[in-house]
């Protein structure tokens, strides 16, 4: 699950600092999705916001480099999240969120 979360944190980030005023439904779909997996993550590691906090350093979410965030890979997959059907991208949310458990990686791409 944590695997996309770090796509859907990323996708949110670059919304934010790279696209602000564009696609203003897309990215607050994505800001949902961030607040649910940042209520999975932190409900699934003993209530503490430091380990939600400490995930997103690790995953570079933190990073100031403007240009890393808004080309590249990550400017990309933005884009392929956007392109995505709605239904599609609610369901993976839905179905990764469904079960309580240690958040793990697993592998989504």
């Amino acid at each position: 699950m944590l695997c996309l979360g770090s796509f859907i944190y990323f996708a949110e980030k670059t919304g934010q600092e790279c696209r602000a005023g564009q696609d203003p439904e897309f990215q607050a779909r994505i800001a949902s999705y961030a607040r649910r997996f940042d209520d999975y993550i932190i409900r699934n590691s003993g209530g503490d916001p430091a380990v939600l906090a400490k995930f997103k350093g690790s995953q570079n979410l933190t990073s100031a480099d403007h240009s890393y965030i808004c080309e590249g890979d990550v400017g990309s997959s933005y884009d392929h999240m956007k392109a995505m059907k709605v239904e599609v991208l609610d369901k993976a949310v839905d179905d990764l969120l469904a079960r309580d458990g240690p958040p793990s990686f697993g592998d989504c791409v």
